[in-house]
């Protein structure tokens, strides 16, 4: 059987780990894969030869990884223009990191975005070539099966996001018109007040103020508007839980440059393998959304299976996929309470090992990495039926 080409990074962070997880999903139901790395001194003459000596059947990347080299080597180019590549975006459409996907020469292409709700904004977005699908790929575990946890657990609470610094309105340039920089601090102000999209903060100030404009016009600003978020919104979780006397554990240093530094505890992990082993030693797990509100995250698969309790601000898609007695669900809009329920909860061991049995179960029933791999494979057979290209034959396992 053809074998699938992972484009990956070899340095133990999180995208490295990530695609060799997806990579271990795809043995798992029985396909071969081949890993090239990008961060190698000689990637280009290592995937030449990838492709010259192996039967590839489909590539895989994070964001650009891969196709971007396409447009500057004439043997990449060849080879996109009769096999699929599936672009997968592990951020926000509208950030940087991400838009690099859409000038790729890359005809037979296939996004996948993490959110749902990204969707329509992706539909509006002019690329190079026309994409074959899209589809949804929700975060899963990185972890196949539930690890064994340490019979005592030290850490009361862990929250592994970073700090990304203040959140400053950037927008409040003096090259922007009064009207832009009011815009979007309308929009902002929707953002801190609920767990809404970007896309959706916009539309809401168009239609609270009967504009007479189509969101297209601001697509620009998203990016800030979308840094802005999650800064504001992570810090203030944050902070606000050091705060209240919660021993709030964190796996970054980035978090010493903060307001409330001198209140968190800081176990530094430098690797995914690291902060995995830092799951297994906690009581409870800490998940925001931030702007992603009707996806998920690794976080809350691989925190399940290493048998900590997952406290989660709620999306719809998490809703969807897991009941009230599997994640404990927190909203924006009633933050204030979270220290007191997260104080309550770090005190009973009972309802922690109810709700870790209720969540383990839950992801390894639905969202190892065999589960992503089976979605993408689903999402290539449907691209080749639509194309007429030849079925994609898949072993598949339950």
């Amino acid at each position: 059987m053809k074998k699938i080409l992972i484009y990956t990074v070899n340095d133990g962070g999180f995208v490295d780990s990530l695609y060799h997880s997806l990579g271990d999903g795809f043995s798992a139901i029985g396909r071969d894969v081949v890993y090239c790395c990008i961060n190698e001194r000689n990637f280009i003459k290592n995937l030449e030869s990838l492709i010259n000596n192996e039967d590839i059947d489909f590539s895989i990347g994070h964001n650009e990884y891969g196709i971007i080299h396409a447009g500057r080597h004439d043997f990449l180019k060849n080879f996109y223009a009769s096999k699929e590549h599936v672009a997968i975006l592990d951020d926000a459409p509208y950030n940087m990191v991400t838009r690099k996907v859409f000038d790729a020469e890359c005809p037979n292409l296939l996004l996948a975005y993490r959110d749902r709700s990204h969707r329509e904004y992706l539909g509006s977005v002019r690329l190079k070539h026309p994409v074959l699908r899209y589809f949804f790929l929700p975060f899963g575990a990185l972890l196949d099966k539930c690890d064994e946890a340490p019979a005592h657990k030290d850490i009361a609470v862990i929250f592994s996001g970073k700090y990304y610094g203040k959140a400053t309105r950037s927008w409040h340039h003096p090259d922007n018109e009064k009207f832009v920089r009011e815009f979007f601090d309308l929009a902002a102000n929707v953002l801190e007040a609920e767990a809404v999209t970007v896309d959706e903060a916009v539309a809401r100030v168009i239609n609270d103020y009967a504009l007479k404009m189509d969101k297209g016009v601001f697509y620009p600003g998203y990016k800030a508007l979308y840094e802005y978020c999650k800064r504001y919104r992570r810090n203030r979780l944050v902070s606000m839980l050091a705060n209240s006397g919660i021993q709030l554990t964190v796996c970054s240093d980035t978090w010493k440059n903060s307001s409330v530094a001198d209140k968190l505890i800081y176990a530094p992990a430098n690797t995914t393998k690291e902060v995995l082993h830092l799951y297994k030693r906690s009581r409870i797990l800490l998940q925001d959304m931030a702007e992603f509100n009707d996806g998920s995250h690794c976080r809350v698969g691989d925190g399940a299976l290493c048998k900590a309790m997952i406290v989660s601000e709620s999306s719809k898609f998490l809703r969807e996929n897991f009941e009230d007695s599997e994640i404990f669900f927190f909203e924006w809009k009633n933050l204030e309470d979270l220290p007191m329920q997260l104080s309550v909860l770090c005190k009973n061991e009972i309802v922690q090992n109810i709700y870790v049995n209720a969540s383990c179960e839950k992801v390894n029933a639905k969202f190892l990495p065999k589960h992503s791999a089976a979605t993408i494979l689903d999402a290539i057979s449907a691209a080749r039926k639509n194309t007429g290209a030849v079925p994609l034959a898949a072993c598949r396992s339950s």
